[in-house]
């Protein structure tokens, strides 16, 4: 396993045998080795992101499960944010979770804006990376919630070798 490897997600792919497909779209398929192997090249592309509050727009589901295993494994928080949100809700939420970096991923390329400089801080690279997710609640109003990687993948199977 890549030295970069070292946070949950990335460990999860890591016991996935890595020929195995992750992701098949109608022209591509990306192995886990593909996203094991392009960890270490995001991590040292992108190292200024280590221990910062990231949000992450991505044009395709493609590019979530390429770049979030490596993106997992720099930053203190990821806040998936939908597309077509509501600016003042943007707002609102980047506010709330303190990001300070947008990544928006297209076509598989990755361009970084940053929003705000906040004094350098250390992460632990053991800690758990808070996950934010937009939802519309009861209300229809959108709230921004907060989890963990194990509540997140709390109903995923961990038995690899089902997964053929």
């Amino acid at each position: 396993m890549n030295k970069q490897m070292s946070r949950k997600l990335a460990q999860l792919i890591g016991r996935i045998p890595r020929e195995r497909a992750c992701l098949i779209t109608g022209d591509r398929a990306i192995s886990y080795e593909e996203i094991i192997s392009q960890v270490d090249e995001f991590f040292n592309k992108y190292k200024y992101l280590k221990g910062k509050n990231v949000a992450v727009i991505a044009t395709e589901r493609v590019e979530l499960a390429y770049y979030l295993p490596a993106l997992e494994n720099l930053a203190r928080s990821i806040f998936l944010q939908p597309n077509g949100m509501d600016e003042s809700v943007v707002q609102r939420f980047y506010d709330a979770a303190n990001i300070e970096f947008v990544l928006c991923l297209n076509n598989m390329e990755v361009n970084a804006e940053i929003i705000k400089n906040k004094e350098e801080v250390n992460c632990d690279a053991g800690s758990d990376v808070i996950w934010y997710l937009a939802t519309s609640g009861t209300t229809g109003e959108p709230k921004m919630v907060s989890y963990t990687l194990e509540a997140l993948t709390s109903a995923v199977k961990k038995d690899v070798a089902k997964g053929e």
